[in-house]
């Protein structure tokens, strides 16, 4: 439904029917165990932190101002 309101850009894959996207490979890099697979590494942590946080800002930066 965000894709086809225009939320999401299909042409710059951040959606796609196949589940080939940005939106999906976020989350499926984020759970790659399942929820609650242990402890991760400082550095794979931070690196997730920041994506999830870059992301978030730009999902609600779009929200904002109707962009």
């Amino acid at each position: 439904m965000l894709a086809e309101i225009g939320f999401l850009a299909i042409d710059r894959n951040e959606w796609t029917q196949d589940g080939k996207n940005y939106v999906n490979g976020l989350f499926k890099m984020l759970h790659t165990e399942g929820s609650h697979p242990g402890l991760s590494d400082e550095d794979h942590s931070t690196f997730r932190l920041h994506v999830v946080l870059v992301t978030a800002r730009t999902f609600l930066r779009r929200l904002t101002y109707g962009q």
